[in-house]
């Protein structure tokens, strides 16, 4: 227990304190219509998953999104969520059942991928 009750320390003062769900709030879609057609890379990690995803756009939408790395743990499940983004254009989607924390990482990597097009990266 006293294993347990540290190893919940260290993931809490790692992510900020942050609930998945907060972490999932925080997530937005920008204006895909207004990023040039491109590929782009995005990364995220939440203790302890850590994700790097690619996303195409073309003619200003979403046209694919591929994992290049998704360290989960348990959570493989959660790539499923790709498929739901790609379905309704937006990260505003829900996470995978019993893959939260993967599922919501993915969508922040992919949150960074569109961030970096609209910089201009």
């Amino acid at each position: 227990m006293r294993y347990l009750s540290a190893v919940l320390f260290v993931v809490l003062l790692i992510t900020g304190c942050s609930s998945p769900e907060e972490v999932k709030e925080g997530i937005s879609t920008p204006d895909v219509s207004s990023i040039p057609d491109g590929t782009y890379q995005g990364r995220a990690f939440i203790f302890p998953v850590r994700v790097t995803a690619e996303v195409e756009l073309l003619d200003g939408r979403i046209a694919s999104i591929s994992l290049l790395r998704h360290f989960n743990g348990q959570g493989k499940a959660a790539e499923a969520v790709t498929e739901v983004v790609l379905r309704h254009q937006s990260l505003d989607v829900d996470v995978i059942s019993g893959a939260t924390q993967s599922s919501i990482t993915i969508l922040k990597a992919l949150e960074d991928a569109l961030s970096r097009g609209s910089d201009g990266h």
